[in-house]
């Protein structure tokens, strides 16, 4: 559910030509059906908690096709069309109340083991679903929520110390360089909280985060970011989210946006010419070995992503793709205005609030349908 089917509709639909639309509604819709054999397995038993702590991190990064599918589908099939619009917001609302108020530790021991998702990322994608909801629905409060999580990702696990500066990082924190991953994605919900609230201290954090990403991370060689300073390990998926980070920085216009933009540059040019072979772009490189000989299909759509949206940086691309200037059409809903975040942050905190949250908690597939998503969404506008 969340590799290469949640990241390829996003490039299809930009493509904007027939042929790639049918392709992205044909993945939305296997999506779909994988997100009904969620819902499958919450039924089983309703109050098998357990099930669900095992299912937050994988639906969290599986957030990115039903909300592309909500966006822009294009397919006659109604009840896809109604699933979306239900899976995509009531997945996204039920990640973030787990992430708020199921003891971290509880979702942790329930993962595979070497699951390669942590709780940094989980906020970070959830914060960033929010965002694009509220900019595909409309409303507020989807944006005050990825405020909440973007507020709670800083508080748990930003850290600063002299040798790197200041980044994201697991708790206990001690001796824990920065890593790619983590520092990159996070920069997303960071750069739409500042946007979004105009508060100084989310483009300060941000500041931070890059400024340690270019001094210990970037190869300013040969380009791209490795895994963790002294790293002589580049990732593809690592520069994806740091490609993606770099972006959403880069479009604050910012102090450090010259900078940035050469970082982006650098990096695509690092997955052309090292990555890049026989119409793939491939798992990783090393100063020791080279390019990888495997691929990641999930990987390189997202990396698809990533280029396209680099083109102001004049890129040449480098995949047929990416050639379309075409850009997705966006969900179109009545701009519906609510309170301003800090008074939402505050009316969230109530009692009355956590004890709804661990209500739903308790019944998750309530949240699933039509009429629990109403009553989760009247939780979230906090009515």
């Amino acid at each position: 559910m969340e590799d290469a089917p949640s990241f390829a509709p996003r490039v299809l639909y930009k493509l904007g030509n027939a042929e790639a639309g049918t392709k992205a509604d044909r993945t939305v819709e296997y999506e779909v059906d994988l997100a009904d054999k969620v819902l499958e397995q919450l039924k089983t038993d309703p109050n098998d908690t357990e099930k669900l702590k095992q299912l937050i991190y994988p639906v969290a990064m599986g957030h990115a096709s039903l909300m592309d599918g909500f966006r822009n589908y294009g397919g006659d099939k109604q009840e896809i069309k109604t699933k979306l619009e239900v899976y995509s917001q009531g997945g996204v609302f039920l990640s973030a109340l787990a992430l708020i108020f199921v003891d971290p530790a509880e979702i942790d021991k329930n993962l595979p083991e070497g699951f390669p998702f942590n709780r940094i990322q989980a906020h970070a994608f959830t914060a960033d679903a929010c965002f694009q909801l509220g900019e595909i629905t409309r409303n507020q409060a989807w944006s005050c929520l990825g405020t909440y999580l973007t507020d709670r990702m800083v508080e748990q696990f930003y850290t600063e110390n002299g040798q790197y500066g200041g980044y994201l990082t697991l708790k206990p924190s001690e001796g824990k360089p920065p890593e790619d991953w983590n520092q990159g994605y996070s920069l997303v919900p960071l750069a739409e909280a500042f946007k979004f609230t105009n508060d100084q201290k989310y483009l300060e954090k941000g500041r931070q985060i890059v400024d340690t990403s270019l001094r210990h991370l970037e190869d300013k060689q040969r380009g791209g970011f490795a895994t963790a300073p002294l790293s002589q390990s580049k990732h593809l998926s690592g520069n994806c989210a740091m490609l993606r980070g770099m972006k959403s920085w880069a479009s604050l216009g910012s102090s450090e946006s010259a900078r940035v933009g050469a970082a982006i540059t650098g990096t695509l040019s690092f997955l052309q010419k090292d990555l890049y072979n026989d119409g793939f772009l491939y798992h990783h490189w090393s100063a020791q070995a080279g390019r990888a000989d495997y691929f990641c299909t999930g990987c390189n759509f997202f990396a698809l992503s990533g280029i396209q949206d680099s083109k102001p940086f004049k890129y040449n691309v480098l995949l047929p793709y990416v050639a379309s200037e075409a850009s997705a059409q966006h969900a179109q809903a009545t701009i519906r205005q609510g309170l301003s975040y800090n008074e939402w942050r505050d009316g969230f905190r109530t009692d009355k609030v956590e004890e709804q949250a661990h209500n739903i908690l308790k019944n998750p597939i309530g949240l699933l349908d039509q009429r629990g998503l109403k009553n989760g969404l009247d939780l979230l506008e906090l009515k």
